[in-house]
């Protein structure tokens, strides 16, 4: 009883600090959530939700080097928790410790293997590359099919969403890469995947890519681009502490877009907010295609897949060339329904005039080819 009263009270300190973090974080004081999110760890090691806001906090590598202690003293009394050892592994190859972090990415990965893939472990092969990637878009249910395809036995989801090689950490080489990815039997038929939906925009991506993985299999999600973009406001106010109404900075993004010419709009990689930006989705989709063959990419709509998810799985699933999920069926449609890092709270519409000329001006080539994606309920499941 008594031990079982000192857990509830830990999680209740760990949940309180956690939130301190969020709202620190929001207001732009980074270093101060991070602090926040460490003190809720240090109260309950197992509570993952901090270790997540950890990955998503923007720190100076001055402050990694200086929190590096008190995450490891954490990490130290979960030793079995693989996204525990992901992310102290991250921070340690932050801090230069590259042989370290390679070390313990590596065996992080393996960590995360549970009862449908260990069989097939190879614990002392050198590190392989993945085989499939979800490119994105940001804001577009990215998480969700990722959460929905870890369920199937013969896929094996990276845990830490959003690596960020091939944009943020491409100096860091193709070795880190490789270590944060277990190596299963051959014939095994395990497909590896991981998903950084900013992939998707940047200009440097499609080339980094085909470079070292040109059999892969890409994934994109795209959602309605004004909704889209609506959505990844919001998500920088509480990430990154963006200031100002939505309405003001989408108008003023969409006035700085119309200023520019169709070439340099066509190769705009990220452009701050990023709100309409990340929906230019014509062009980039254009990169990708422009170095990968039509049957190694398959692009697919989040309404389709909120609206029919087993559906939208069997897409993915024969796109991979794997079976269908046993239990992705009509009466397990409620299991699907899980909404996985949505927004936490809904927000207002734009002003319907606002609305309207954004999406008949700047975004005109994303909505239709958004509209061209849509899927006939009855259409061959096959891409």
């Amino acid at each position: 009883m008594a031990e079982s009263a000192a857990a509830a009270a830990a999680s209740e300190v760990a949940r309180a600090r956690h939130t301190a973090g969020l709202q620190a974080r929001a207001a732009g004081r980074f270093r101060v959530a991070a602090e926040a999110f460490l003190a809720s760890l240090e109260a309950e090691p197992r509570w993952q939700p901090s270790y997540h806001a950890l990955q998503f906090t923007r720190l100076s590598d001055a402050d990694v080097a200086e929190l590096q202690p008190r995450l490891r003293g954490v990490v130290e009394r979960v030793p079995h928790l693989a996204l525990a050892q992901q992310v102290l592994a991250f921070w340690q190859r932050r801090c230069g410790e590259e042989a370290a972090a390679l070390q313990r990415s590596y065996h992080a990965a393996q960590l995360c293997c549970g009862p449908m893939h260990r069989p097939h472990l190879l614990a002392a092969a050198e590190p392989q590359l993945p085989e499939a990637l979800i490119l994105g878009a940001p804001k577009s249910g990215t998480t969700s099919l990722l959460a929905y395809l870890s369920r199937h036995p013969r896929i094996w989801a990276h845990p830490r969403k959003e690596l960020h090689f091939f944009d943020s950490y491409w100096q860091w080489g193709e070795a880190w890469y490789r270590n944060q990815f277990p190596v299963f039997r051959p014939g095994s038929g395990i497909v590896r995947i991981e998903a950084t939906p900013n992939y998707l925009q940047l200009p440097c991506g499609p080339e980094r890519v085909a470079t070292l993985m040109p059999e892969a299999r890409l994934i994109v999600l795209l959602r309605e681009p004004l909704e889209r973009a609506l959505s990844w406001f919001h998500h920088m106010q509480r990430q990154e502490g963006l200031q100002g109404e939505a309405a003001r900075v989408l108008e003023q993004e969409a006035d700085e877009l119309a200023a520019l010419s169709p070439e340099q709009r066509n190769a705009l990689g990220w452009h701050h907010p990023n709100c309409l930006t990340g929906s230019l989705y014509p062009a980039q989709l254009q990169r990708w295609r422009h170095q990968f063959p039509a049957d190694q990419l398959l692009v697919l709509r989040l309404e389709d897949l909120a609206a029919d998810p087993p559906a939208v799985l069997a897409r993915v699933l024969a796109f991979l060339g794997l079976p269908p999920l046993p239990w992705a069926s009509e009466g397990q449609r409620g299991a699907w329904r899980v909404r996985h890092n949505a927004a936490p709270e809904a927000y207002g519409d734009l002003p319907a005039d606002l609305s309207e000329r954004l999406r008949e001006g700047v975004l005109a080539e994303a909505h239709q080819l958004w509209r061209d994606l849509e899927h006939p309920p009855d259409a061959d499941l096959k891409p």
